[in-house]
């Protein structure tokens, strides 16, 4: 799972700086790298995300796409901070906030895990 999260985080670095170059920089990784994940990404999603062109931008789907893992990467920071809280028995507060029924389940498989 966190391999998916590095993946998806490369795919929002790419989209937020333009270039596969901005998202190395931006992640200290190499381009290669992020083309790596990119690609991986892709052939597992089984579409193309991404028009490789200068600026890189996402396709339709990738738009789509690039919400709900905006989405799913602001609800992972959201767990991770609660479950560290928990573990040092910090007192905390649960912030309610709307989510669809997709990103319901992928937070249902990450919490499985």
């Amino acid at each position: 799972m966190k391999s998916d999260f590095k993946k998806i985080d490369t795919f929002l670095a790419v989209v937020e700086t333009g270039s596969f170059e901005g998202a190395a920089k931006k992640l200290f990784i190499t381009s290669s790298a992020v083309s790596l994940r990119i690609s991986t990404l892709e052939r597992t999603m089984g579409i193309p995300l991404l028009l490789r062109r200068r600026p890189c931008v996402p396709t339709p789907r990738g738009r789509i796409f690039y919400q709900h893992a905006a989405q799913l990467t602001k609800m992972k920071q959201l767990l991770e901070s609660e479950l560290a809280n928990w573990r040092h028995g910090t007192e905390y507060a649960i912030v309610k906030q709307g989510c669809s029924a997709h990103l319901s389940s992928h937070l249902a498989s990450f919490a499985s895990q």
